[in-house]
């Protein structure tokens, strides 16, 4: 094994070349891990048996990706308030500016665009469920208690300079 940084032991993957080194690669036919669920595997019926269909292997992409489900999380910072880039804020209950309003509500506005009917969770403190509601549109949201934020202890309210 090599060196890292600084002379400490080199860390490796567990996929690292060096680990595979000696394992028989799968013959012709065997799967590579896991099978595939059925609904998401590529319709099979245009191919021909045992190869490629012309050049539809190009077209489509990584085999038995057809039909499978993507999910996009979109995580958003609550919008601004008066203690934003100011002091350490984190189970203070400090609402939104105005101009957090507005960003909110802009944000809202791009997300529906790109994200219609998402799902909505915000933390129980009032200027993330203030900016959840702006982005939700009317719209359902849940506040989540396990997303609360963290507590800064007696550094809490202080000012980035008092620290």
């Amino acid at each position: 094994m090599g060196t890292g940084r600084g002379g400490a032991p080199a860390a490796r993957c567990a996929g690292d070349r060096r680990e595979r080194r000696g394992r028989p690669r799968p013959r012709a036919g065997e799967r590579r891990g896991p099978p595939i669920p059925r609904r998401a595997r590529a319709d099979q019926s245009g191919r021909r048996k045992g190869g490629r269909d012309g050049d539809a292997h190009r077209r489509r992409g990584r085999a038995g990706t057809e039909g499978a489900r993507v999910t996009r999380l979109y995580v958003v910072r609550h919008a601004r308030t008066a203690w934003t880039g100011r002091r350490y804020c984190g189970r203070t209950d400090v609402p939104l500016t105005s101009a957090g309003r507005r960003d909110a509500t802009a944000l809202g506005s791009r997300l529906a665009s790109i994200a219609g009917g998402a799902l909505v969770r915000t933390s129980p403190l009032r200027r993330a469920v203030e900016t959840a509601a702006l982005i939700a549109r009317g719209g359902p949201f849940w506040v989540d208690e396990r997303l609360r934020e963290i507590d800064f202890g007696a550094a809490e309210g202080l000012s980035f300079a008092e620290l």
